[in-house]
């Protein structure tokens, strides 16, 4: 049984973001918009590991799906494992300073 997250990312056409669609460093507006439907949604997990792929951080992409496969086994995000993740984001936003343009890290909704 698919749980509601999955099938609320397939109906918006965003199941299973692929490796070989990502690691550029700079992001389209289709990519932000991606980005800002996900969270719409509550898909925060995707929309980190979407940018972790996006920025080629694969170390911490691959943290994230394991993350996000507990998220999804549980069926909520567990307090620890939201520190846990919290703190690869932050890790992540400092990436994406380093490597974005002002302008796309400030549009960064996370």
């Amino acid at each position: 049984m698919r749980n509601v997250l999955d099938e609320m990312l397939k109906l918006a056409g965003m199941e299973g973001i692929q490796d070989n669609d990502i690691l550029q460093e700079n992001f389209s507006d289709a990519d932000f918009k991606k980005i800002a439907h996900m969270t719409d949604i509550n898909a925060h997990g995707e929309a980190i590991l979407f940018v972790a792929k996006k920025l080629g951080a694969k170390h911490l992409a691959k943290k994230l799906e394991h993350v996000n496969a507990l998220h999804k086994l549980d069926g909520w995000l567990e307090e620890e494992l939201f520190k846990y993740r919290h703190r690869i984001f932050k890790e992540l936003m400092k990436i994406a300073k380093q490597k974005l343009s002002s302008e796309d890290y400030s549009r960064l909704e996370l």
